[in-house]
């Protein structure tokens, strides 16, 4: 038979006994989840930094800080970055007795831009706003000024198109090209947020 010790059982205890917390590990655990906590509020805080605007029945989000211009038909809202003013965004509203989105969009495109210098549209796709069928565009064109002596500005942008009561709505956002990847990020980010009302 075999002996047992005492202390073979001490050992055995010790091992199964959960570790003591300290008022030390409490004050370390309690500023670690209070750091989280703060460092996810500046991050949401930062990330989602928007102002919203209702024009008709759509409500729309524009970044915090951007300023909001006077807009003529068929333009409805503008907004221009208040880093530089080539970045901006806008919403156009104009009749439409077209109920196929692409139609629409190809017939009576709404964005201001197609007057511009250079205006090429470089591909659709179906997409949805807020539920309704939508057509997504990337687009492009030249800023220029005429007998100037600045370099022209490559100019890129992202449009969404839906068609509501009929009306052919186009949410866009656009920049230089050196910032294309912001632009088409801060438009998708932008679009999700758009609420075209009942």
């Amino acid at each position: 038979m075999e002996a047992v010790y005492p202390d073979a059982y001490d050992s055995y205890d010790y091992h199964l006994r959960r570790p003591r917390l300290n008022i030390n590990d409490v004050i370390v655990l309690i500023g670690a989840v209070v750091a989280f906590l703060a460092g996810w509020a500046i991050k949401d805080y930062l990330d989602d930094r928007t102002r919203t605007v209702q024009i008709d029945t759509v409500n729309i989000a524009y970044p915090r800080g951007w300023l909001s211009f006077p807009t003529t038909e068929p333009e409805v809202f503008r907004a221009i970055s208040n880093d530089d003013g080539d970045t901006s965004l806008f919403l156009t509203q104009v009749a439409t007795g077209q109920t196929d989105v692409l139609q629409a969009v190809t017939t009576n495109n709404a964005n201001p831009a197609r007057d511009e210098v250079g205006y090429a549209q470089l591909g659709n796709q179906t997409d949805s706003v807020d539920g309704n069928e939508a057509v997504r565009s990337d687009y492009t064109y030249v800023i220029t000024s005429v007998g100037g002596s600045s370099v022209p500005t490559v100019i890129r942008g992202r449009q969404f198109s839906w068609i509501k009561n009929g009306q052919l709505y186009t949410f866009a956002a656009e920049g230089p090209e050196d910032n294309w990847d912001w632009v088409r990020s801060e438009a998708n980010r932008l679009v999700d947020k758009i609420d075209t009302g009942a």
